[in-house]
């Protein structure tokens, strides 16, 4: 992957931003997949999911270095490290919603081979998969488009997202 212009930490917040959208998009089909009608998957009032987010750009940290190495053997160990680190993170972003907002966000005790009903294998591998799609794919075309958009625009943008999402969680908390 060709690199023209340095990740900055506006560019990581947009990043956040769109894998948040994303990774909305993805429960909202599922859940529609499932219930046949809309379901809001979030427990923010926008159409975000910051779980995605932060899963997301913690692969990118974690993972980024290693998937585009010239290693031919780098696509396992990136998938093998995607499904140890979602696995980990969606446990402990169980575990702490959980005890930010005195509800359980997601249950898997019903799934087989899952661990006290805050994950599960088939799930981990999916999101493992997923993953590697935004580190391989995603992140990739992101970078792109970011490359071709003048910085200040997205120092602009990420300001806008931090005081949006932020004004968003507060109100949550405050119970609005």
């Amino acid at each position: 992957m060709e690199i023209k212009k340095q990740d900055t930490w506006y560019r990581y917040i947009c990043y956040f931003f769109i894998f948040c959208v994303s990774g909305w998009i993805c429960e909202v089909i599922w859940a529609y997949s499932v219930y046949h009608t809309f379901v809001n998957r979030g427990y923010l009032h926008g159409f975000y999911l910051p779980v995605y987010g932060f899963g997301g750009i913690f692969l990118l940290f974690c993972l980024k270095k290693l998937a585009f190495s010239r290693r031919f053997y780098a696509p396992f160990l990136v998938f093998l490290s995607a499904f140890f680190i979602v696995s980990v993170w969606e446990y402990l972003a169980s575990y702490i919603m959980e005890l930010i907002f005195d509800k359980r966000w997601w249950d898997y005790t019903y799934e087989k081979y899952n661990l006290n009903g805050r994950i599960f294998l088939k799930n981990s591998i999916l999101l493992a998969f997923g993953g590697m799609f935004f580190i391989y794919v995603f992140y990739p075309l992101l970078k792109k488009l970011f490359d071709r958009i003048n910085d200040k625009v997205l120092k602009i943008a990420s300001i806008i997202i931090l005081i949006v999402m932020g004004i968003d969680l507060l109100a949550v908390l405050l119970g609005y």
